[in-house]
């Protein structure tokens, strides 16, 4: 997608391009993930209480350790992610030292976003949409190696000369014209 002149068949292969795109991998595979309900990521847990409530809530949750975000809390009763017949009230709290989900409830099923690491989960709408993310964050860091920043007056200018020197003017096409042959 970049036009970059060589192929990066594995990150871990060593060359600049590779090392540069490992750097942001992991991020941008992350960020992708959260910004959407992708279904392949979609996941549920029965909420593992972190007996640590904060004040204004009665209970705390642990936050799942592959949870990238946060979908619904409901009660443990409702068996589908997506059955939400009445909105649950929660919170996140970072304490710094950990993430807690804090709810009225208990117990409670967590919906969330997960990691998913395993390529061959993914929907090939997430892969393209992960390349075009991944394009837009590396580009900016191979320019240098793609093409050398290129003076924009500078090439007008050759362009215009260029086109010059191709270009008769037109008393020299009508002259040439006139000099060619009649074929009968």
């Amino acid at each position: 997608m970049l036009g970059h002149p060589g192929r990066v068949g594995n990150l871990y292969e060593g060359s600049i391009a590779a090392k540069k795109a490992l750097d942001i991998y992991g991020e941008t595979r992350d960020e992708t993930l959260s910004m959407k309900d992708w279904a392949f990521a979609r996941r549920q847990t029965v909420g593992i209480n972190s007996f640590s409530p904060i004040s204004g809530w009665a209970f705390s949750w642990a936050y799942p350790s592959d949870c990238l975000r946060v979908r619904s809390l409901a009660p443990i009763n409702i068996p589908s992610p997506d059955f939400d017949p009445q909105p649950v009230l929660w919170s996140i709290y970072n304490s710094g030292t950990s993430k807690l989900i804090l709810s009225q409830i208990t117990p409670v099923n967590i919906n969330y976003v997960g990691r998913i690491t395993d390529m061959t989960a993914w929907d090939p709408l997430f892969v393209n949409i992960l390349v075009q993310s991944i394009a837009l964050k590396l580009g900016p860091s191979l320019r240098n190696e793609i093409a050398p920043v290129v003076n924009v007056d500078t090439a007008i200018t050759t362009a215009m000369s260029a086109n010059e020197l191709q270009a008769p003017n037109d008393d020299a096409l009508s002259r040439v014209m006139n000099e060619r042959p009649v074929q009968r």
